[in-house]
């Protein structure tokens, strides 16, 4: 769809509102913008912080975000106003990670200062200070009642809190090097912890044990998400895979390794059923949980630090390099170009997919052009001609008779008089 791009600062962080129109992104360059997807136009710079943005989040309600900063600060804005609410000061170095609670009445922060602080939105003030890690804290996490708080720490450990009493209620021993990542079920129940000793590990929260040890990464694990339904999770690695496991077995029920570097980021979909990864080797790749095939390959064009998919599964957001791409899920792939709005970005889109009878076909075109749309399959063959016509600069729409198709996978392609793109098509 589009690529933002400003400078030569790296974006670090990416996130989706609630209700997928507007993305937030945090930079090296100091700033916090906001974004509009359907337009791809910056809707709001927030100034502020003095050093580089960490972790940016929306409250539930996406009335507000925070930031987490270098400058030791925690900062939150209001949305619509662009006014800044609150400056959170009191953390003595860095601060690592940020997030609401899921009422949305308070942040936690995670910071190089070896605590993790609990502020009241309302007043501002600190309600609770989490004491007990030994070296900086690099993740937090709020349990998806409230009540609870998981954090995870270079100095080896993950503890959890309470968050009523900032009191201790379980220190997790068994890694061997810092924490990267930590996650709650989404019954709340267990926590998986990443680590750069190369494993993921499973905890029972009531029992304090730890349930499972996955062990087949060979070097640090840097993003841990569990599946929709808790079933599952994926884990990515600097051994330059994601791997799929099996919560209750602890099997790894999936290794996809066709990325090249470093893999930074991992996302499951809404729905469960397709992953996204992002890597150092400057791409985001699509992988269909129940084949383990892979569905498509996103270039981002600079090292990938974070993926964030929209909540309605539409889009995928990356952010790394120099720049911020915006992807449409439903079609997989689609070309990105600078945005500027004095000219139509070419585009080359189809739905649903996989599709059934009927799927719809969308373009754009920048300039008068001979346009030819096919079908083809696996080896390259034409299987069906769709259009060969001289079109008119702007928009286009078709619709294509696929229940005409046997089922399987094919590649639509779009030939211009300047540009030839390829998206897979699968029909039911």
């Amino acid at each position: 769809m589009g690529r933002f791009q400003w400078d030569t600062r790296r974006v670090n962080s990416v996130v989706f509102s609630p209700d997928g129109t507007q993305l937030a992104s945090g930079s090296d360059d100091r700033s916090l913008r906001l974004w509009d997807v359907a337009t791809e136009q910056e809707l709001r710079r927030f100034g502020g912080p003095t050093d580089k943005v960490n972790s940016v989040v929306f409250s539930p309600d996406g009335a507000q975000l925070a930031l987490g900063s270098n400058d030791w600060s925690l900062r939150l804005w209001d949305v619509a106003t662009e006014r800044q609410l609150r400056r959170f000061g009191g953390h003595t170095s860095i601060v690592f990670s940020v997030v609401f609670s899921p009422d949305g009445t308070q942040l936690a922060s995670g910071s190089g200062d070896r605590t993790i602080r609990l502020w009241d939105i309302a007043t501002g003030q600190e309600l609770r200070r989490f004491v007990g890690h030994t070296d900086r804290v690099n993740s937090v996490v709020f349990s998806p009642d409230g009540m609870q708080l998981a954090s995870g720490s270079d100095d080896h450990t993950v503890r959890l809190w309470d968050v009523a009493t900032g009191q201790k209620v379980r220190h997790f021993d068994g890694h061997t090097d810092p924490v990267r990542s930590v996650v709650f079920s989404p019954d709340g129940a267990q926590l998986a912890s990443g680590s750069n000793d190369n494993t993921i590990l499973l905890w029972d929260l009531a029992t304090g044990q730890e349930l499972v040890r996955f062990i087949r990464h060979i070097q640090d694990v840097n993003s841990v998400v569990f599946s929709p339904d808790g079933t599952q999770l994926a884990s990515g690695s600097d051994d330059h895979t994601v791997r799929l496991w099996d919560v209750a077995t602890g099997e790894e029920l999936r290794r996809f390794d066709w990325h090249v570097f470093d893999v930074n980021s991992v996302v499951f979909s809404p729905d469960g059923t397709w992953l996204a990864s992002g890597s150092d080797d400057d791409t985001i790749r699509l992988w269909d949980i129940a084949s383990g095939r892979e569905i498509d390959l996103l270039d981002h064009g600079y090292p990938v630090y974070s993926i964030a998919i929209s909540g309605n599964g539409r889009f995928i957001a990356s952010a790394g390099g120099r720049a911020i791409r915006l992807w449409d899920a439903t079609a997989t792939v689609l070309e990105t170009v600078s945005p500027s709005s004095l000219e139509i970005p070419a585009s080359f889109t189809h739905y649903p997919n996989p599709a059934g009878a009927y799927a719809t076909v969308e373009y754009a075109l920048s300039k008068v052009s001979q346009v030819q749309i096919s079908v083809h399959d696996l080896l390259g063959r034409e299987i069906v001609s769709v259009l060969d016509a001289t079109q008119a600069p702007g928009f286009h729409s078709l619709q294509l008779a696929t229940g005409q198709l046997s089922g399987g996978m094919y590649f639509l392609r779009l030939i211009t008089d300047d540009k030839q793109m390829k998206r897979p098509l699968i029909v039911h």
